[in-house]
């Protein structure tokens, strides 16, 4: 699960119906604090997520870092 920045979560809002069978239901605000993984743009947070994390080993495998992201398909895109 990635975390959204908090001055981002506005960007993510939503709204909740409370009460939908009552005669005036409450419509409440909520904004997402994790990615939802349905939305257009999350393929591209996938692929800098791995590309971060697979980063963080260049100084220890090089090898590996070099030649991992090349069998992911998301990361082999955006080369």
């Amino acid at each position: 699960m990635i975390s959204i920045a908090e001055d981002n979560r506005d960007a993510l809002r939503f709204l909740w119906l409370d009460g939908p069978f009552s005669e005036e239901p409450k419509i409440i605000v909520l904004r997402f604090a994790r990615v939802a993984f349905s939305l257009s743009f999350s393929s591209f947070l996938l692929n800098a997520a791995l590309k971060h994390h697979i980063m963080k080993y260049e100084s220890e495998d090089p090898e590996f870092v070099q030649n991992f992201p090349q069998s992911l398909y998301y990361i082999r895109r955006q080369l």
